[in-house]
């Protein structure tokens, strides 16, 4: 009789053969300036070196089943109003939660949340 192979020990045996079969080909990275370049290019767009002396705000509400979902919404919209100001980054960002909400007077309605930020962006 033979068991079978619990979930657990699929997920183990698969990271296992992954992280052998990624060590590879590491000799070759390691020696592939072009990538490695491109790598420390790609890591200096994410650093911020200076703010600027201009300061954002924005304000987004968003609605959700719960006070988590709606917040987590709203935060995202923060995050892409932030982007769409600031495509090299954003700094100095300072987050205000508002309350949450019902919509309506039974809790199966929903909830609304707002959540605001200040921020300049990177130069």
């Amino acid at each position: 009789m033979t068991l079978p192979i619990s979930n657990p020990w699929r997920g183990a045996v698969a990271a296992i053969l992954l992280g052998l079969s990624a060590c590879g080909g590491a000799d070759e990275a390691s020696t592939d300036e072009t990538r490695v370049d491109a790598l420390v290019s790609s890591e200096s767009r994410l650093t911020c070196t200076t703010c600027g002396t201009t300061s954002y705000s924005t304000t987004q509400g968003a609605q959700g089943y719960t006070c988590s979902v709606a917040r987590g919404a709203a935060n995202g919209y923060v995050d892409e109003a932030i982007l769409w100001d600031c495509p090299a980054g954003a700094c100095n960002v300072k987050r205000t939660f508002g309350t949450c909400t019902p919509i309506g007077p039974s809790r199966t309605d929903g909830f609304e949340s707002y959540v605001s930020a200040t921020y300049s962006c990177c130069q």
